[in-house]
């Protein structure tokens, strides 16, 4: 077998699993910002490559349907087998030039779901921090009271902190599990 035709290790590890845990019920597939790089500040973020990687993923081992569909389904008990339905927050630009091509191409539906104001460039709370910790100037951040209480920290490190105090908000806003 050659590298190219070799299985995907993450598609064989996830394979079973998912499949048990999906049975008979609805799958959906939550982003947020999908960059085309990591950001150090915030290294769990999916970036594209690995979006690739899971959508690929989701579009043959599940049946991706509109969100509209999957509430049908619901409400008349007719919900496909291994129905999946992949949504995105908050609404951001780069969307248009990244995870949208490859929906596309794949032919997959998505919903987005678009807060007021980030097209426009008003970034949501989070992001305006963590614009504030990537521009802070010097070796130092002054975070008393946000989650160093009473420190100070090297600029790296407290904006990790302040990263991860962010996605912790995030995830408990949005409910995910990061």
């Amino acid at each position: 077998m050659t590298p190219s035709t070799k299985p995907d290790v993450f598609s064989q590890v996830l394979h079973l699993p998912l499949r048990l845990l999906a049975r008979d019920r609805l799958s959906i597939l939550l982003f947020h910002k999908v960059p085309s790089t990591p950001d150090p500040l915030v290294p769990n973020d999916v970036t594209l490559p690995v979006f690739e990687r899971v959508i690929d993923f989701v579009s043959s081992h599940f049946k991706v349907i509109p969100l509209e569909d999957a509430v049908q389904g619901i409400k008349t008990q007719r919900l496909p087998r291994g129905a999946a339905c992949i949504t995105f927050d908050d609404g951001y630009a780069e969307w248009l030039g990244g995870v949208v091509p490859m929906l596309q191409k794949r032919n997959l539906h998505a919903t987005f779901f678009i807060t007021d104001g980030q097209f426009d460039g008003v970034g949501l709370w989070y992001e305006r921090i963590h614009a504030v910790a990537c521009a802070a100037s010097g070796p130092m951040l002054e975070l008393s009271g946000f989650c160093m209480s009473g420190h100070m920290a090297e600029q790296f490190t407290a904006a990790r902190c302040a990263a991860a105090t962010l996605n912790l908000h995030r995830s408990i806003f949005h409910g995910i599990k990061s």
